[in-house]
Parts: C-alpha cells; sequence; structure tokens
C-alpha cells in the first residue's frame, strides 16, 4: 500500500508507520494542494533533506485543486512546482492530485518535460485528450472507485484509452466507495480493491486475473527507482 502524506504535520507519522509495516507499506511525503497555506519556510530543505536520509520515498500527493480555496493560488503552484523539481533532482516516483486544474497542470508539467521516475495521476477523472498530452511526460493513469459508477462515462472513455503499461488501479482510501457497497457511510479500504479490479476487467473487455497481472508489473516499474534505492545530490531547486 502507499501511504500518503499531505503536510509536513504527517511527514513523521508516514515514516513510523513505514518502519512499522516495513512489508506492507511504501511511504510518500509531500504537500497536497489542500495544506499549501502557511507552510513553514523552510519546508523544502526539510523535504530534501527526508528524501536524501530515506532512499525509498516517493513524493506526494502534490498537485492542484480547484474547487478547494488556495489550492489554485499562486502559492499552490509554487509549492507543486518545488516539488516537481525534488522529484526529478532525486530521481523520485511523484504522485500527483488534481481536481478540475488540467490546464495549470498540464503548463506547469510540460515546463519542466519528461520526469525520470515519472508520476502517478491518482483517482483519474481526466479526458482521453489529457491522456495523450500527459504521456510523453511519464504519466501513469490510476483509478479508483469512481470508475464504478455506471454513469461516469468520461472516465470509463479515458480508462479505454489508457496504454496497458501506463494503467494502475488503487482505492483512494478512505474516499470514493465502489459503487457496489450500500452502506455509504463506511470509509473505503485497501481490502475494496477487487471491487475495482473487476469493474475495470469489464470495462476494458477482459479478465480480473489479466489486469491484476497487468496493473501489479506497472506499479513494480512505477516505483523501480526507490526499490533499487536510486538518490542524487539536488540540483538549484525551480520554484
Amino acid at each position: 500500500m502507499i501511504n500518503c502524506a499531505a503536510s509536513p504535520a504527517d511527514w513523521s507519522t508516514i515514516l513510523s508507520q513505514t518502519d512499522r509495516f516495513p512489508d506492507e507499506l511504501i511511504p510518500a511525503i509531500g504537500i497536497h494542494p489542500w495544506f499549501t497555506q502557511n507552510l513553514p519556510p523552510a519546508w523544502p530543505e526539510n523535504l530534501a533533506d527526508l528524501l536524501q536520509c530515506h532512499p525509498a520515498l516517493c513524493i506526494g500527493e502534490a498537485g492542484l485543486d480547484a474547487l478547494r480555496e488556495g489550492g489554485l493560488s499562486d502559492i499552490a503552484r509554487g509549492v507543486f512546482r518545488q516539488q516537481i523539481a525534488l522529484a526529478i533532482d532525486f530521481k523520485r516516483p511523484l504522485i500527483i492530485h488534481c481536481v478540475r486544474a488540467w490546464a495549470p497542470l498540464l503548463e506547469i508539467l510540460k515546463s519542466f518535460g519528461t520526469l525520470p521516475a515519472g508520476f502517478m495521476l491518482h483517482a483519474f477523472a481526466g479526458t482521453p485528450e489529457l491522456i495523450r498530452e500527459l504521456l510523453p511526460l511519464g504519466a501513469y493513469f490510476s483509478f479508483g472507485g469512481a470508475i464504478t459508477r455506471p454513469d461516469n462515462h468520461r472516465v470509463h472513455r479515458a480508462l479505454r484509452e489508457t496504454p496497458p503499461d501506463r494503467l494502475l488501479i488503487e482505492t483512494d482510501s478512505p474516499d470514493f466507495l465502489p459503487d457496489s457497497i450500500s452502506d455509504r457511510d463506511q470509509p473505503n479500504e485497501p481490502a475494496n480493491l477487487p471491487l475495482i479490479l473487476q469493474s475495470v476487467a469489464t470495462l476494458r473487455g477482459t479478465s480480473p486475473e489479466s489486469i491484476a497481472a497487468l496493473t501489479a508489473a506497472n506499479a513494480t516499474r512505477f516505483l523501480a527507482s526507490i526499490q533499487s534505492g536510486a538518490t542524487q545530490t539536488p540540483r538549484n531547486r525551480t520554484t
């Protein structure tokens, strides 16, 4: 399970949980667009220090969110850019959150070019056209519980357009319960992943076993840089 931070206040918790469950958790630390305001001034240096000390760390969640106050501000864009720069400097996978901010997100990503360790658009809800623009930059596309909704036609089209070698699945716990779960008050959890797997297999016209093998191989490739413990000394960081 990839265990993502949302703000600097979470970073130590993510690391301690990984120490407790090293075979179960893959840590990611970063700053979610909801939490980009009033950050400690030294957060980029602190994040870089942790990346230097922990070669198995991903970066995330990072990104932009047009539905949240401050999630698309100049500050949020700057924080996103700094995390992209760190992902490039340290050759780490980047996990991206984006809600209705695709044009500015694409503009920022294109300004950096291809990310050496790639990035995941988690809970992807964009269009097939976006997939074609993001692919050359190193994108993987991860689909969660929203894919199980029968009326979610745009995301269904995007799923079918996703190249096999860039497809991932997730639960996005604790949000976005699969549609078949009747109790909508309970939190989502990783145990629900088979329900998402089944929907993805049905929509792509193949078997759950085939999608399971495919997405497992893709996840292994996406995480290859942290599995090998790759790191490097940061260059000048772009903000």
